[in-house]
């Protein structure tokens, strides 16, 4: 259920955040055996992106968001405490527009920052995975399949 909400809102079916927090409000998670663990908490943020946390065992979050930035589109993993502190750890975005220019991007390759040093703000590592292998992995993926 959550991931059919989810793909809703990605594809602008519902455009109303409140309408979308309604629907996200019964969502819950379990593990296989059946047994309960705390729900993943899925809230929809003022850009209609949405963030979902996952509890870890000792009470802090992995939470993860996609959505749209100034950039262009955005995915991305954060370390959340208890105490609400934020730690980036991943982000993926297709930059567009000036930003992608002022980059030297062409605005359809797709940017992987990591965020490896916790006592830094800046991201340890930048990768650019362009549009055009994207494409060719896919149709060499597509012809194995055939």
């Amino acid at each position: 259920a959550i991931f059919e909400i989810c793909d809703r809102i990605q594809n602008c079916k519902i455009t109303d955040a409140d309408e979308a927090i309604d629907e996200l409000e019964d969502a819950e998670c379990y593990l296989p055996e059946g047994k309960e663990i705390k729900p993943v908490q899925v809230k929809v943020n003022s850009y209609l992106g949405i963030e979902v946390r996952t509890p870890l065992l000792d009470g802090d979050y992995l939470e993860t968001y996609v959505g749209n930035s100034d950039y262009g589109p955005q995915a991305g993993v954060v370390y959340v405490s208890k105490e609400g502190d934020l730690l980036d750890l991943a982000m993926v975005e297709q930059k567009q527009g000036e930003y992608a220019k002022r980059d030297g991007e062409s605005g359809e390759d797709i940017s992987i920052y990591t965020y490896a040093d916790p006592l830094s703000e800046d991201y340890t590592s930048k990768d650019r995975v362009s549009k055009a292998d994207i494409d060719d992995a896919l149709d060499i993926e597509n012809e194995r399949e055939s």
